[in-house]
């Protein structure tokens, strides 16, 4: 879901994630790797602002589901 970040405390920007589209694109692909690995998370409880880190995600994900 991510382009080649070379650090997860990079922001969703800074690894290429710039458009608003792109960002939502993100959080469905990200949902979606979620549902699939068995698990549940609210859709809009996946931060996907441009100045979220990807570890803020990892963490969202980890404290939801």
């Amino acid at each position: 879901c991510a382009p080649q970040a070379l650090d997860i405390g990079f922001t969703l920007s800074e690894a290429g994630i710039d458009t608003e589209n792109q960002r939502t694109a993100f959080r469905d692909c990200v949902f979606q790797g979620v549902l699939d690995a068995g698990c549940f998370i609210d859709r809009d409880a996946i931060p996907h602002d441009g100045d979220t880190t990807l570890r803020d995600v990892v963490f969202a994900i980890l404290e939801t589901i």
